[in-house]
Order: C-alpha cells, then sequence, then structure tokens
C-alpha cells in the first residue's frame, strides 16, 4: 500500500519534518537499500506516495541505516 505524507503523520503519530527526514533516507537509499524495482516512492502529478512498508523500515531502522549497519531489507509488508 502507498501512503501520502499526512497519512503518515497519522499513522505513526509522527511531525510533518519527522516524516520529511525519513523521506530523505529513503529517497537516499533508493537503488541501494531499496530494490528499483521495489518502487519505494511513486510521484504523479506533484504528489508523491510511500510504499508503506519501505518506510516502516526506515522509520525504525533510520539511525542504523545512517549508519550504514541496518539489518538487509525485505519486503515483505507491514503488519499492523
Amino acid at each position: 500500500m502507498y501512503l501520502s505524507r499526512r497519512e503518515l503523520m497519522r499513522r505513526y503519530c509522527i511531525s510533518e519534518s519527522t516524516v520529511d527526514r525519513v523521506i530523505r533516507i529513503i529517497r537516499e537509499e533508493d537503488g541501494k537499500r531499496y530494490p528499483v524495482r521495489c518502487d519505494a516512492i511513486i510521484n504523479f502529478g506533484g504528489r508523491i506516495r510511500i510504499k508503506d512498508s519501505v518506510f516502516h523500515d526506515a522509520f525504525r531502522f533510520r539511525d542504523l541505516i545512517e549508519r550504514g549497519i541496518a539489518p538487509r531489507f525485505e519486503d515483505r509488508g507491514v503488519m499492523t
């Protein structure tokens, strides 16, 4: 499932700036941690949607990702 920034703010009870920081991590890791075939972020008409499993991974492991020691990403979807 793909979610908007606002939906991510509500689902994770986080601020807009935190969502933006996580999206920045996803963009930096797109094609590296998150395979191109994964379609981590889609953009249409200036509006972006982020794949929920990718956002969950980047949010959960953001410190480890930035340090280069995060466990491997496996796209299994998000269990909520």
